[in-house]
């Protein structure tokens, strides 16, 4: 299966945001979200994606079909200091159909190759499945070297790791 990350461009705003509803659909298992009057979630940061120069979004494809989306951010979330060389995966959506077929973890290292520096990744504490799936992604990108964050207790949790050498 070839998968590659694709730069999600102004004009494919309105597939972005049906992606986007489809994620936050498989959200409210952890956060119960209605949607509204018009059968959307609400998700207020889609323009920010093209703003703003620190923003970065990726369709992700498996075999030249969309599979999913990786957004990416420069600039700390939680855990590390920004101090301009910094990133994080802001959000992060596989969907279903490709899950553990190796999708998400080839999505998440060429993101993580694209941008050299401190990374941070965060989860919601209950979401199990992404907790495990980062902690796998993490440990064998960078052969075990991270840190873990946050705890049970905290709002996010998740790990930091630097690719700057």
């Amino acid at each position: 299966m070839e998968i590659k990350l694709e730069p999600i461009l102004r004009d494919e705003k309105s597939v972005f945001i049906q992606l986007m509803n489809l994620y936050k659909y498989d959200f409210t298992e952890w956060q119960p979200e209605d949607i509204n009057d018009h059968g959307f979630y609400n998700y207020g940061y889609t323009d920010y994606w093209w703003n703003d120069e620190d923003r970065h979004p990726f369709f992700i494809r498996a075999d030249n079909k969309l599979a999913g989306f990786v957004l990416v951010k420069d600039s700390a979330f939680e855990y590390i200091s920004d101090d301009g060389n910094a990133h994080k995966i802001n959000e992060f959506f596989v969907m279903k159909k490709y899950r553990r077929a190796g999708v998400g973890s080839y999505a998440a290292t060429a993101a993580f190759d694209m941008y050299r520096g401190r990374w941070e990744v965060t989860h919601l504490p209950y979401n199990v499945p992404a907790k495990n799936f980062w902690k796998s992604v993490v440990s064998k990108y960078t052969n075990g070297n991270y840190q873990e964050c946050g705890s049970e207790n905290d709002e996010w949790m998740g790990f930091a790791f630097d690719n700057s050498k």
